[in-house]
């Protein structure tokens, strides 16, 4: 599926987005499959740990293209010949949370180890980006176990226990993390 597709199939297609989408289709690896894309605004540098559901404030927002794929999650925006482009590795996801107002608005952000996006969404399709990504992850997961040995799986614990330590991820995103890589 093309990412112009899965943005269609989200029910976010808006015409006025087509150099995004172009960019958003450069990005993309020659081994990733498009699992899920849509329009969206997104805070790529949240500066709150609260998530907010006023959609309509769209300070500090860019609006472009969320992509989900079999390896990462991205945002890319083209705007006035301007380009950026943030992602997150599957396996780099800390932890992924969301919000809904009764106005049908909502939000989900999806941490990384350096990297964080919050992107608003409408409230009935949150169940599906989350799905998606807990596929994908699960998917990644149980792929890469295949290949790993259980020493590998240590020493990587070792390393986000390190990072635990250090106050540079959290006891929630330490325990998400290792759940994943045990494939818990």
């Amino acid at each position: 599926m093309t990412i112009k597709e899965a943005i269609k199939e989200s029910g976010t297609y808006n015409p006025l987005i087509g150099l995004s989408i172009k960019e958003a289709e450069r990005q993309l690896h020659n081994n990733e499959s498009v699992l899920f894309a849509m329009n969206a605004n997104v805070t790529l540098s949240p500066v709150s740990n609260s998530l907010n559901t006023n959609n309509l404030n769209i300070k500090g927002k860019l609006n472009g293209v969320f992509v989900i794929t079999n390896e990462r999650v991205y945002f890319s925006n083209n705007s006035l010949g301007t380009t950026q482009h943030k992602s997150i590795q599957l396996s780099d996801i800390q932890s992924v949370d969301d919000k809904a107002n009764f106005l049908g608005l909502g939000v989900i952000r999806i941490k990384g180890i350096t990297e964080e996006f919050v992107i608003d969404v409408a409230k009935k399709l949150l169940p599906t980006i989350k799905d998606c990504l807990n596929e994908a992850i699960k998917n990644q997961s149980q792929s890469s176990s295949s290949n790993e040995s259980s020493g590998d799986y240590i020493h990587q614990i070792e390393q986000l226990s390190n990072l635990l330590n250090q106050g540079i991820i959290s006891q929630e995103e330490f325990d998400f993390k290792k759940k994943q890589l045990l494939g818990m």
